[in-house]
């Protein structure tokens, strides 16, 4: 992963294509799968042990429980709808919105007027964009183990006294105690 820009990129410029072109090729191939055959498409994906019913119980609760993801709102929704959940469109929040997860945050923050957000996420470099933003030291930060990341990126987290290492396992506890 590390080398991943200084091997893809001379690839793509050999080829006379920019980064966003590859991405919304991407994005275009994926379209057509769903298009032409949604449920082989959604076939492809799980969702981790547990967290269908957790998702669940966490709509079912007075916690306003929101998806922030770098992945396109409407998979998201198509997903969760294969699995039963019906989760509120207004409350996926994905590449469309067209801003850092921080900002999301922020807006978040002040929309419900709460200091405690945890944002789980399983990406470093995402976590690290939220700390360091100073109106946001409030929220908890949690590294998704299961997610993108090597274990260099795992023992970074455990090495940051704002980040927390999160497992699955530990996941089904957090909720436990929330509840």
């Amino acid at each position: 992963m590390q080398g991943w820009p200084d091997m893809a990129l001379p690839y793509l410029a050999a080829a006379g294509v920019s980064k966003a072109q590859s991405v919304q090729a991407l994005d275009g191939v994926r379209d057509r799968q769903i298009q032409d055959d949604l449920q082989s498409w959604l076939n492809l994906h799980r969702f981790y042990p547990g967290m269908i019913h957790r998702i669940g119980e966490l709509l079912a609760s007075e916690v306003p429980v929101y998806i922030v993801s770098t992945k396109e709102g409407r998979f998201i929704k198509a997903l969760l709808a294969q699995s039963g959940v019906d989760f509120p469109s207004e409350r996926i929040l994905g590449k469309e919105v067209k801003r850092p997860k921080y900002e999301t945050l922020r807006l978040l923050k002040e929309k419900h007027g709460v200091a405690n957000i945890w944002f789980v996420e399983d990406r470093l470099p995402a976590l690290a964009a939220v700390k360091a933003q100073s109106d946001l030291t409030e929220v908890q930060l949690f590294l998704a183990d299961w997610g993108y990341n090597l274990p260099a990126d795992r023992e970074l987290a455990r090495e940051d006294p704002r980040i927390h290492l999160l497992s699955l396992e530990k996941v089904v506890q957090k909720f436990d105690q929330w509840r």
